[in-house]
């Protein structure tokens, strides 16, 4: 309703509202355009992590293959740069404290790049995060 939704936005703006707050909000984590990469050899893997991050909230806008499939770490790239927003999306994966960066348009993003908030590219820690044996192909 519309009374929710105005103190919705006054809990937002508001100074004393904390990151963890913010980022713990459903409208936040929806609003939130992710593409998930698999720089992995193991087959769909990406889409398995977009299951959890949708799971968890989040809008996931495009699933590939990165540039590489020997990435050893997951890394979480934001145009805008918000560690917060790195930080709960790692946890929705179940992935330690993760590298963030700028966006490098070299990771195979389609055409709307430009609505997407977060790059996800998955490494192998990914894969341990599952507990599932890395295999090739199929």
């Amino acid at each position: 309703d519309e009374a929710a939704a105005v103190r919705l936005a006054a809990k937002l703006l508001s100074a004393r509202a904390t990151a963890d707050e913010t980022i713990a909000t459903q409208p936040i984590r929806s609003a939130t355009h992710i593409a998930v990469l698999n720089g992995t050899k193991r087959a769909r893997l990406a889409s398995e992590a977009a299951r959890l991050l949708r799971a968890d909230g989040w809008t996931v806008w495009f699933v590939g293959t990165a540039n590489s499939t020997d990435y050893a770490t997951s890394q979480i790239i934001g145009e805008s740069g918000s560690a917060e927003l790195r930080e709960a999306i790692a946890g929705s994966l179940n992935l330690p404290t993760t590298t963030g960066g700028q966006f490098a348009l070299s990771h195979n993003l389609p055409f709307f790049s430009e609505k997407i908030d977060y790059v996800v590219i998955l490494g192998e820690d990914f894969l341990r995060s599952l507990r599932l044996p890395l295999r090739q192909g199929g």
